[in-house]
C-alpha cells in the first residue's frame, strides 16, 4: 500500500516519544514500543536497528519544528515585515506554544538530558546556539532602532532563552493549556524589567 511505510514509521515515533516522556530513556524497551505502535519487532527493528537510533529520530525530527518556526520568524525580521519588540515576544509566544503543544517531547528533554549521546549533544548545540544567534540579532535590531535600551545583546538573548526554558518547566509541571499568559508575562518582564511595571502594557500591543 502507497504510503504504509511513512505511516508505520510515524506511529512507531509516536509510541517512542510517548514511552521517552512517559519512563525515560533508560527504563523505554524496544519491545514496549513496538507494542503500543502495535507492530510486530521485525518492523520496528526494519525502520530503526537500535533504540539509540530511534531516541536521536523522536528529538531532531521533532526539535526541527521549532527551528523551522524560529526561521519563519527571522525572515519577516529581517525583510521589516516585523519590528524588534513584536517579533521578541513571537519568539516566546512560539515557544512556549510548541511546549504546549508538544509536553511529550519536552517532558523528555528535562528527563533525558543526562544521557544524549555525541551526537545528540552536539545537534543540540547547534540549536541552541542557532536560536541565541536568532535572539541575539532581535534584540540588536532592537537596540539600533531604539527600541530597547543598549546592552550586551547575546547575554540579553542566553538570559532570555534560559527563562524560557525555566517557564516551559512551569508549564509542563501545572499542565498549563493556554501558553497567551506566560507569554505576556515572560515578554512584559524582560521589556520593563523586574523594578518596571510588568502589568503594564508593550510597545506593541
Amino acid at each position: 500500500m502507497v504510503g504504509q511505510p511513512n505511516t508505520t514509521r510515524a506511529s512507531i515515533l509516536q509510541a517512542a516519544l510517548e514511552l521517552f516522556a512517559e519512563k525515560g530513556f533508560h527504563e523505554t524497551s524496544m519491545a514496549s514500543v513496538a507494542e503500543r505502535a502495535g507492530v510486530g519487532k521485525g518492523t520496528l527493528y526494519w525502520h530503526f536497528s537500535s533504540k539509540d537510533e530511534m531516541f536521536r529520530t523522536v528529538l531532531t525530527e521533532r526539535g526541527d519544528i521549532f527551528n523551522s518556526e524560529v526561521e519563519k520568524l527571522m525572515e519577516n525580521v529581517q525583510q521589516g515585515e516585523m519590528k524588534p519588540d513584536r517579533a521578541l515576544r513571537e519568539f516566546i509566544r512560539i515557544k512556549m506554544v510548541l511546549i504546549v503543544e508538544n509536553k511529550d517531547l519536552s517532558q523528555i528533554f528535562l528527563n533525558n538530558m543526562h544521557y544524549t549521546d555525541r551526537e545528540i549533544k552536539m545537534k543540540l548545540l547547534q540549536m541552541n546556539k542557532k536560536m541565541i544567534g536568532s535572539v541575539k540579532e532581535i534584540i540588536t535590531l532592537g537596540i539600533e532602532q531604539g527600541l530597547f535600551n543598549p546592552g550586551p545583546a547575546r547575554e540579553i538573548a542566553i538570559a532570555l532563552i534560559g527563562m524560557t526554558n525555566s517557564l516551559g518547566s512551569v508549564i509542563l509541571h501545572d499542565d498549563v493549556t493556554d501558553p497567551s499568559q506566560i507569554t505576556d508575562f515572560a515578554y512584559k518582564l524582560v521589556l520593563h524589567g523586574i523594578c518596571g511595571n510588568i502589568e503594564g502594557g508593550s510597545s506593541s500591543d
